[in-house]
């Protein structure tokens, strides 16, 4: 049974949503991915009261910016590989439907959020809303063994100009007789 106090349930698929150029543009596994985030806003159960006499009421998103859908989950409930969810996620992105409210690294447990935009409404074909981040020091980083830390390069020398030669495991020499 579903909670009470919220529900899941894809109302904000309007009908301007669907007749737009952007959503008509989108693959087909594009507009699947979109519809699973679209599944994960919810909305209250309760309607609230209208702010004026005769005015409409409109639904509310309680997380419109913690739209949290992982690629696994993407994998197990359509079937689609990563390089069709990655370029889908792109186009998404790229049309305006979403945007990246937290970027996801490559650690266990950590997790793209993202959140819903009516960006949609200004796409034309052509256009690029927002791109995802490609160049950028998230999640796991690449060691470099030869870059020892706080170095450029150089040998390290001792006071006398011969190399000290570390005696911990570091890399980095205990005494203080370098000089640089």
């Amino acid at each position: 049974m579903r909670d009470k106090k919220s529900q899941k349930y894809p109302a904000y698929l309007t009908y301007q949503l669907y007749v737009s150029s952007a959503f008509r543009k989108l693959r087909p596994a594009a507009k699947d991915i979109l519809i699973l985030a679209y599944y994960e806003i919810i909305f209250p159960t309760t309607k609230g009261k209208p702010q004026k006499k005769g005015q409409k009421y409109t639904f509310v998103m309680i997380n419109r910016d913690e739209i949290i859908l992982s690629y696994n989950e993407i994998k197990d409930r359509l079937g689609y590989s990563e390089k069709t969810i990655w370029e889908s996620f792109k186009q998404i992105l790229a049309h305006g439907f979403l945007k990246v409210v937290k970027q996801g690294g490559g650690n266990k447990g950590d997790y793209q959020v993202y959140g819903i935009t009516e960006d949609w409404r200004k796409w034309s074909p052509g256009d690029v809303v927002r791109e995802i981040q490609i160049n950028g020091k998230y999640g796991r980083q690449k060691h470099n063994p030869k870059k020892i830390s706080g170095t450029t390069g150089k040998p390290l020398h001792g006071t006398a100009g011969k190399p000290v030669i570390p005696k911990n495991k570091g890399g980095l020499p205990t005494s203080n007789t370098v000089s640089s």
